[in-house]
C-alpha cells in the first residue's frame, strides 16, 4: 500500500530533480527520501526514476504515478485543512510575501478590504527583496507571493502592468519633458536598489550603449526617494513605488519602456491554507474594479 510519506517524498524529487533539494524542501534527511523512493519502487514492482550521469528522469510508469501521487497529496491537504478549520478558525493565517517595491499603499488596499471580509483570519505579512519572496515560496514559508517576480516555476496572477520611471528632484533640468530617454541618463549619478532590478537595468543599459554611473546602493525604495528629493542623485523605481504624492520629487517614464509587472503568485504549498482563494479572488475582483492601474 502507498502510504503518504513515500507519495511525498517521490513528487518532492520529481519536482526537484535531485534527492537533495527534495530533503530540504520536505525537511527530511536525503537517505530518508531514498528510502521512501525505493519502498514506494519495490512496493509497486516498478521503476518510477532513472538515475543516470548525475541526472534523475521520471520513467513512463513514474508519470503516471506522479499524476496520481498529486492527487492524494491534494485529497490529503484538504482534509488536513478542512480539520484545522473545523477545530478553530480563529487560530488561521495567510502568509503573504511582499516585495519591497511593491507600493504601500496598493498592498494597503488589498490587507485592508480582505480584514473587512475575514476578520477572523490573521494575517503575516514579510517584506522583502524578490529573489527572497520567490524562495518563501518555494519553500513554503509563505503561500502567496506579491512583486516583479521572476520565477516562472509558480501559478501567478497578472496584478499591474507597469514600467520603469526615472525619479528626479524637482528643479531637475531633465524634469520639463514628459518622459526620459535612456541615453539622457549618461553622466547622471545613479541611485540603485541593487538585486535583480538593478541587474535589469544594467542589461538595458548595455542594449541601448549607455555606460551608468552609479553613486550609491540602497536596499529600501523609500531611502532611494528621499534621498533622490535631496539631491544626492537620480533613481529609477516602478510606478507600482512611487508615492501618490511627493512634492519635492518628479517621477517621468523611462524611454524606451522597460516593464517591471507585478504579479501575484501562488506557492505550491498554497492549498493548504483555504482562503489562499479567497485572497486570489479579492485581487481579482479589484483588478475588475480597475483599482490597480499604475498612474
Amino acid at each position: 500500500m502507498m502510504k503518504l510519506s513515500q507519495c511525498k517524498a517521490f513528487v518532492a524529487v520529481a519536482d526537484t530533480g535531485s534527492f537533495t533539494a527534495a530533503a530540504q524542501l520536505i525537511g527530511v534527511s536525503q537517505s530518508a527520501v531514498s528510502h521512501a523512493v525505493a519502498s514506494l519502487e519495490k512496493g509497486l514492482g516498478t521503476e518510477l526514476l532513472k538515475r543516470e550521469h548525475g541526472r534523475i528522469t521520471l520513467t513512463a510508469a513514474g508519470r503516471r504515478v506522479l499524476y496520481s501521487a498529486r492527487i492524494m497529496l491534494k485529497h490529503a491537504q484538504e482534509i488536513t485543512t478542512v480539520g484545522s478549520l473545523t477545530r478553530s478558525a480563529s487560530r488561521t493565517t495567510l502568509r503573504i510575501g511582499v516585495s519591497r517595491s511593491f507600493g504601500k499603499r496598493v498592498l494597503a488596499r488589498l490587507l485592508g478590504e480582505f480584514h473587512a471580509r475575514h476578520a477572523d483570519v490573521a494575517l503575516d505579512v514579510r517584506v522583502g527583496k524578490c529573489a527572497q519572496v520567490e524562495e518563501w515560496l518555494r519553500s513554503g514559508f509563505v503561500e502567496l507571493g506579491i512583486g516583479g517576480l521572476a520565477d516562472s516555476g509558480f501559478s501567478v496572477l497578472p496584478l499591474v502592468s507597469d514600467r520603469m520611471h526615472v525619479v528626479l528632484p524637482v528643479g531637475h533640468p531633465l524634469g520639463a519633458a514628459t518622459s526620459v530617454h535612456v541615453r539622457q541618463l549618461a553622466g547622471e549619478r545613479l541611485l540603485m536598489s541593487g538585486g535583480d532590478p538593478e541587474a535589469r537595468l544594467e542589461a538595458f543599459f548595455r542594449e541601448h550603449g549607455v555606460d551608468p554611473l552609479v553613486s550609491l546602493r540602497v536596499d529600501d525604495p523609500v531611502t532611494l526617494m528621499t534621498m533622490t528629493a535631496n539631491g544626492y542623485g537620480v533613481s529609477l523605481l516602478p510606478g507600482i513605488a512611487l508615492p501618490a504624492k511627493a512634492p519635492r520629487l518628479c517621477a517621468l517614464p523611462l524611454v524606451p519602456a522597460l516593464p517591471c509587472d507585478q504579479v501575484l503568485a501562488v506557492g505550491r504549498r498554497a492549498t493548504a491554507n483555504a482562503f489562499t482563494d479567497e485572497f486570489v479572488a479579492l485581487v481579482t475582483s479589484s483588478l475588475d474594479r480597475r483599482e490597480l492601474v499604475v498612474g
